[in-house]
């Protein structure tokens, strides 16, 4: 069984590594966890909360009569806290949610993403969410990252046009780096075989075939015939070259 929790933390933790934007973050200051979200309803696909935020002023909610208008009662005083979350004898700063099975069966189809993704694979959907959480905390750790317009303000709206476009451009950073060699021994380490045992299929994108290769798996490139080449590895690949997943069951 995989630990999808634990994949996703070490996912952030090589995205954090390999896109300068956000190499402040460090991610054992962030807890991720999962919670329920439907697939086809209405809702975001991950969440990220802030731990790190001051206490407020004493509040009060006050009833108000609906036929007179008037005030008729208030709530004793309150202060609204961030709660205390440890993971040993660390204090987390974040907590990152993930909806699912909502977040696995995202798509670009009409998100407002998928202007950045034109004819890309379905699952960089997935891959911009993640990236869009991490990109919400703040530098200083004080909250969520509030997003500077260009005239040197700050917007009220922490999902404006310019959001969606840093983020698409740190996606993009991420995928034209080289891999982290942990991200193929997780994957060995969750099916419970040694990187000699596998075989890595992939379409050549950021190094990913060199990378497996270096880890100790058996690299094939998938690439359909007559389809023009979208990374340089494809064109200059020597290893075995599939043209579909079926294929690949010539090569066990």
């Amino acid at each position: 069984m995989i630990n999808y929790t634990e994949s996703l933390t070490v996912l952030m933790q090589d995205i954090v590594a390999r896109v300068p934007a956000l190499s402040f973050i460090d991610i054992a200051d962030v807890l991720v966890f999962a919670r329920f979200g439907r697939s086809k309803a209405e809702g975001a696909f991950a969440t990220c909360h802030s731990l790190s935020l001051p206490a407020s002023e004493p509040g009060y909610y006050f009833w108000r009569d609906r036929a007179t208008g008037r005030i008729t009662r208030r709530s004793e005083w309150f202060v609204t806290k961030s709660p205390v979350v440890t993971v040993g004898t660390r204090q987390m700063q974040y907590l990152m949610s993930f909806a699912l099975p909502r977040f696995c069966d995202q798509s670009l189809e009409r998100s407002r993403k998928g202007r950045f993704y034109r004819d890309a694979e379905p699952w960089l959907a997935k891959l911009d969410t993640v990236v869009h959480e991490l990109y919400h905390i703040d530098p200083e750790y004080i909250g969520i990252r509030r997003i500077e317009r260009e005239d040197g303000t700050f917007s009220a709206n922490c999902h404006s046009p310019r959001f969606f476009e840093q983020v698409s451009g740190m996606v993009q950073t991420y995928l034209d780096s080289k891999p982290d060699p942990k991200i193929y021994e997780l994957a060995c380490r969750n099916l419970a075989v040694t990187p000699a045992e596998c075989l890595f299929v992939g379409d050549g994108a950021n190094d990913e075939l060199e990378g497996a290769r270096r880890v100790g798996l058996h690299p094939i490139l998938i690439h359909k015939e007559g389809k023009d080449p979208v990374w340089s590895e494809v064109r200059t690949w020597s290893g075995a070259r599939v043209t579909s997943i079926p294929e690949v069951l010539e090569h066990l």
